[in-house]
Order: C-alpha cells, then sequence, then structure tokens
C-alpha cells in the first residue's frame, strides 16, 4: 500500500470523525465550526464523545474550544469512572490530552477531576472568561440525542441512567446483562444491580427462562420524554432516538487513525496487514452489532488484506455518517 493510500484513509478518518463529533456537539450546545451543522439523531455517548474529541484535537483544533467549553458547563454530568474506563480503548496520546480536560473541570468547581488534573504549562495563557467560550451557558439536555445526559441530570450520573438510554435506544428489543454491559462500559455486576433496580421500579421489564432479556417500553417513556419533540415536524411520532455503539466506533476510527499514520518505510506491507487484521480482531464485535458488512480477513492471505481493510474503513465512515 503506498502511502498516498494510508494518507487518503487518514483524511478520511478525520474527516467523518470530525463532522459526526461537531453533529454530536452542536446538538447539545457548542458553538458551530462552521455555518449550520447537519443534526445528529442517534443517542451520544457523552464519555465517548469527549475521549473522540481529545484524540482528534491536533488534527482540528476549534475542537479544543468545544471541550474547555463542556469542561466549564458540563463536567458534572460526566462520569470520571467511566470515562477512565473508556479512555483505555483509546490511543495513549488521549489519556495524555484527558489531563488537560480534567483540569479545566477543577477550575470550574468539579473536584472529581482532581486527580486526575494535569499541571498548566508555561506556554498556557491561562483560563478563558466565560464570554469567550464556544458555547451556550448551559447544555442543551432536551434534543432526542441527548437522553443520556437528560437522564443523568435527572437521576443522577450512575449506570442505572445509561443502562435506560441503551435500553430505550433499542427501541422494543430486549438485551442480555452481557450485552448490556459491553454496550455501556460498566462493570456487569453494575449493570446486573441497575437492571434489578430499574425493573423493581417499573422502569423496564424483563423476560425469557434461563437468561433474563429486558425491554424499556417505548410509548409511556415516549410520553414522558417527548422524543422528537425539538426536531423537525416530520418526527411528530416520538419515536426514541436510536443507540449507537460510539465507544467501540470512536476508538476503532482513533486507530485506524494511527495505523494510517505509521512510517511506510519501516512497515512493509505484511506488517500493516497484521496490524490492521488486529484492529479488526479487536472492533469485530462493533461491526457485527452495528451491522457493519465488512470484507473477513480471512479470505485475504498476507497482504493482500491492505484492500479489503481500506473497503473496512470506507464502509466504516460511511456507516457512521448515515447513522449518527
Amino acid at each position: 500500500m503506498s502511502s498516498v493510500r494510508l494518507n487518503n484513509i487518514r483524511a478520511q478518518v478525520r474527516e467523518a470523525g470530525i463532522q459526526v463529533l461537531w453533529r454530536q456537539w452542536s446538538v447539545i450546545g457548542a458553538s458551530a465550526l462552521s455555518g449550520e451543522a447537519k443534526r445528529a439523531r442517534a443517542i451520544i455517548d457523552p464519555e465517548a464523545l469527549l475521549l473522540f474529541s481529545l484524540y482528534l484535537m491536533p488534527a482540528e483544533r476549534r475542537l479544543q474550544e468545544f471541550i474547555r467549553w463542556w469542561a466549564t458547563v458540563g463536567s458534572d454530568l460526566l462520569s470520571v469512572q467511566r470515562t477512565k474506563t473508556l479512555a483505555r480503548r483509546f490511543p495513549s496520546a488521549t489519556k495524555e490530552r484527558l489531563g488537560v480536560f480534567a483540569r479545566e473541570a477543577v477550575s470550574a468547581g468539579d473536584n472529581r477531576w482532581r486527580r486526575y488534573a494535569s499541571e498548566p504549562r508555561k506556554e498556557e495563557n491561562g483560563r478563558r472568561t466565560g464570554s469567550e467560550l464556544k458555547g451556550a451557558d448551559q447544555p442543551r439536555l432536551h434534543p432526542s440525542p441527548a437522553l443520556v445526559l437528560r437522564l443523568r441530570a435527572g437521576c443522577g450520573v450512575t449506570a442505572k441512567a445509561d443502562v435506560l438510554a441503551y435500553l430505550l435506544g433499542l427501541r422494543e428489543r430486549a438485551a442480555t446483562t452481557q450485552e448490556t454491559a459491553d454496550a455501556t462500559g460498566y462493570a456487569r455486576v453494575t449493570v446486573r444491580g441497575a437492571l434489578i433496580d430499574l425493573e423493581r421500579a417499573g422502569f423496564i421489564r424483563s423476560s425469557g427462562r434461563g437468561v433474563a432479556r429486558y425491554r424499556a417500553p417505548e410509548a409511556p417513556w415516549a410520553q414522558v420524554l417527548q422524543f422528537g419533540s425539538e426536531d423537525t415536524a416530520d418526527d411528530q411520532e416520538y419515536n426514541a432516538p436510536a443507540w449507537r455503539y460510539w465507544s467501540w466506533l470512536f476508538p476503532f476510527l482513533a486507530y485506524v487513525d494511527r495505523w494510517s499514520s505509521l512510517e511506510l518505510s519501516a512497515e512493509g506491507a505484511y506488517l500493516l496487514s497484521s496490524r490492521a487484521r488486529d484492529l479488526f480482531e479487536e472492533y469485530q464485535p462493533a461491526f457485527e452489532t452495528c451491522r457493519i458488512d465488512v470484507p473477513r480477513p480471512g479470505a485475504y492471505p498476507g497482504a493482500a488484506y491492505l484492500e479489503a481493510f481500506e473497503e473496512t474503513v470506507s464502509r466504516t465512515t460511511d456507516w457512521v455518517a448515515d447513522n449518527v
């Protein structure tokens, strides 16, 4: 694979990533990068949004303004522990930049982030005033894609809010405890306790013999939460926003970006192909869950998989653009 094709892959991933990030940030109140952005429709994963933004920040410096804004107005709606857990799925540079966000959050009064805050660098010019921040004075919580944040604001930043959002995002489909844990990024025991409490409260229902499956009835929740009420007139059926596996798809795109940045002279085609296979294997569950039809490595021996992986990346970025 030529360096030109690797550069094209990197450009494709970054363009798709920046576009989806902007669409999600704009829903919850961040200012536009340029002009009017097309609205996001699917449920926003707040921690995945932050972490992918931190990763892509050097490629799109204006994301730094959104991150600073969110540290000031919305850090209290984030789970510190879940952020740390999901950060392990991203390249190491993301974790390093998380310290800057944590420092901004502490400066805004959220001391939960103190132990993760990095020291300011000498070249930094200090915090900006609220009037200079690129976003609304408060996050917008009522648009349907902000469901996780809205439930956290009303019920607390706990696994219960995220589990309920996930089940609502399945639109009457049922999920097991393990499926819910995989989707939300919480420990299985934590998710199990959340499901039991939500069922006991009558918020969700369970069915099945042996392995229980849980679902959230859409109709009553649609009345309470008024899904789609801030969207266009053709959305008045108030369907729940769809759940997407951003906490797996965003890390995949981040690692593809890192993979495409390898020095071609030092990385032979076979080694590039081997690393591409590793990425496929690690993120295969995300492709299957999202029903993204991608080529299987087994059909492409050796370096022949490079072209198939290029197609995998293309289909994934297309899916992300169509399903945000």
